[in-house]
């Protein structure tokens, strides 16, 4: 096969093994880069606590699994009490933590051998996924440019953050499997036809709808690169893409048999797996049946024929799916309520938005996608240079990755990571033909010229992106600057003279909710998740309530014993800052007479009030049935 020019690069499309090398640079660098940010200051997670809540809440669901057996079992009994949560998280992850905690068993006991080794697999799945890059990018991009993609791509806060010791949630895993289905489809795109390969890459790309259904938006991006190749050229490629449809519809369907009972195979849900996946997999794969057909026949062969057919297709697959699943279209949010939504983009900081509102604002816009304001008219320019010949293959799911990410990460900056990776391919293409033109210029004064751009766009990859102030901040659960340090808290809840002996029914914000579930053995009102909207409005009814009387009608509702208030931040900002809220009370000391405040350690009564619910005797603990 001849070679194929994309950007700046060269690379024989049969080419695609990256160098055994990388394997060398990234086991070297990420364990490197780790000990320095435990360095500095982030060693929290050895004295057992870990840097984000997801991670506790995976923790407390691995343990669940492991203690009840009950594979088809999702209900966490001490969250939403006295309820339950039941959450839209899969179980691939679960068996990734429950298998190593399993084989460590014997030499640490189960709950040391879940932490360490959950802790452990977001460094592994790091480096993992600095590896499967350089293999998406291998069939067009040549090995220095691999190099520097992984290099670029160790350098990315966004992602970073996620691959450090203690992260035992799934934004790691779901990373790879991002880099994994986009270079199965790239595969699938360069050719030539190999049907178990692409069905191989259907696999991967459903393998990241089972992990989480926000991987709809890489599957539309796949969806829409071989639909612009399919116009494009034609030539066989239908079939091609039918192989891959059936993959995705394949391990749809396993994920689909794995997750549920027999009798709830059909449960429409949108935030989770579903039936409703299934059927859009199915769609996409009758027309990439029906336009093979099509192509066998000899019909279809022009550009505005395929066109038909193609606007044909998506209009009747998406009719049957409005028909069938009318909510789909609204995505995995679509039971989020406006009100939930107010108050979770107010805590949770991975639901707000970057598009900044002042000047303030650009230091958070440049940590995630700063190397963007370099990328993109760089990937622009050579567009326009190649006359749009090099939008072929990688670069094509490239630019409609940065279409779709850059925007959601504007809205919402939990996308943030994917767009990084993206930005990391095209800062690495940039970078490398910078290089190539330092080599080539005549003299002296081209070298330095073309060295000068280099740590330009270095400077912009690295400095403006954020990642080298990123080593000093300290994290959330052991800041001694933070107003609610969360250390403090967990080591007051789990003092029996303090709170009393067994386990409480606690209500403090949903950000805490999972870190006391799983380092106390008490049970908790909220946690962070969008499932739990019940247990999240009732403790912003509590926190921001003036009349008192309903307050208390929702706590006893709820059965809570404790109400954590933190004297230095309010729990909601800003409706219970103001002076009539239980909220404001509760950290000013002016609580209502039926809740008792607590005598704390010195240390946590300089940053905490604890208050226990006095009942009457005939008062009981919350209601059996949810409300």
């Amino acid at each position: 096969m001849t070679d194929q020019r994309t950007m700046g690069g060269t690379r024989k499309a049969d080419d695609a093994q990256p160098s055994c090398g990388l394997f060398i640079l990234a086991l070297a660098i990420i364990p490197l880069t780790h000990m320095l940010f435990l360095w500095f200051g982030h060693a929290a997670v050895l004295d057992g606590f870990l840097p984000g809540q997801d991670s506790y809440m995976r923790l407390v669901r691995v343990e669940h699994l492991y203690a009840t057996g009950d594979w088809f079992d999702i209900t966490l009994p001490r969250s939403n009490w006295p309820y339950g949560e039941v959450q839209n998280w899969t179980r691939p992850v679960d068996v990734l933590m429950l298998s190593g905690a399993v084989l460590l068993e014997p030499f640490l006991g189960f709950r040391q051998a879940l932490y360490w080794w959950g802790s452990a697999t977001a460094p592994l799945l790091h480096i993992a996924t600095a590896l499967a890059l350089a293999w998406m990018v291998a069939p067009r991009l040549d090995r220095s440019r691999q190099l520097l993609v992984v290099l670029l791509f160790l350098v990315q806060i966004p992602v970073w953050r996620h691959g450090v010791l203690g992260r035992t949630d799934h934004h790691m895993l779901i990373m790879l499997t991002f880099a994994l289905a986009l270079g199965g489809a790239l595969r699938v795109l360069v050719g030539p036809a190999r049907p178990r390969r692409d069905l191989m890459a259907g696999v991967l790309a459903g393998f990241g709808l089972w992990l989480t259904v926000e991987f709809l938006v890489v599957l539309a991006i796949i969806f829409a690169a071989f639909t612009i190749r399919w116009l494009a050229v034609g030539e066989g490629l239908a079939r091609r893409f039918l192989w891959h449809g059936l993959g995705l519809a394949a391990l749809v369907a396993v994920a689909l048999v794995t997750e549920r009972p027999p009798g709830a195979w059909l449960s429409e849900e949108y935030d989770r797996i579903s039936v409703v996946h299934l059927l859009m997999a199915g769609l996409a794969c009758a027309f990439w049946a029906a336009a093979a057909r099509l192509e066998a026949r000899g019909l279809g062969g022009a550009v505005g024929q395929r066109a038909i057919v193609a606007a044909l297709g998506a209009a009747g697959a998406g009719g049957v799916m409005l028909l069938v699943y009318p909510g789909f279209f609204a995505g995995p949010f679509v039971e989020f309520s406006e009100e939930l939504w107010a108050i979770s983009t107010d805590i949770t900081a991975e639901f707000q938005p970057l598009m900044p509102a002042s000047l303030a604002d650009l230091d958070a816009l440049f940590l995630h996608i700063g190397p963007a304001l370099i990328a993109l008219p760089y990937l622009g320019y050579c567009t326009w240079r190649s006359r749009g010949a090099n939008l072929r293959d990688l670069w094509l799911l490239v630019l409609l990755g940065l279409a779709v990410y850059l925007p959601l990460t504007l809205i919402m900056r939990r996308f943030s990571p994917l767009a990084a990776i993206l930005l990391a391919v095209v800062m690495a293409d940039l970078i490398a033909r910078l290089l190539d033109r330092m080599s080539a210029a005549p003299n002296a004064v081209g070298r330095l010229l073309a060295a000068g751009l280099i740590g330009l766009a270095v400077f912009g990859h690295v400095i403006v992106g954020g990642y080298l102030g990123q080593l000093f901040v300290a994290p959330p659960a052991r800041a001694g600057t933070l107003p609610c340090p969360l250390d403090v808290m967990i080591d007051e809840l789990n003092r029996p003279e303090t709170v009393g002996p067994g386990q409480q029914v606690v209500l403090t914000t949903p950000n805490f909710g999972p870190m006391v579930l799983y380092l106390t053995p008490h049970a908790v009102v909220t946690t962070l998740y969008a499932r739990n909207t019940a247990g999240q409005l009732d403790a912003y009814a509590i926190y921001t309530a003036s009349d008192m009387a309903q307050a208390r009608h929702v706590i006893e509702k709820r059965g809570v014993d404790l109400i954590v208030a933190c004297i230095g931040k309010p729990t909601y900002s800003p409706p219970d800052d103001s002076l009539d809220t239980l909220g404001s009370r509760l950290r000013r000391g002016a609580a209502p007479e039926w809740l008792r405040p607590l005598e704390l350690s010195e240390a946590a009564g300089r940053l905490y009030r604890i208050y226990r619910v006095e009942r009457k005797a005939e008062e009981g603990r919350g209601d059996a049935t949810q409300s």
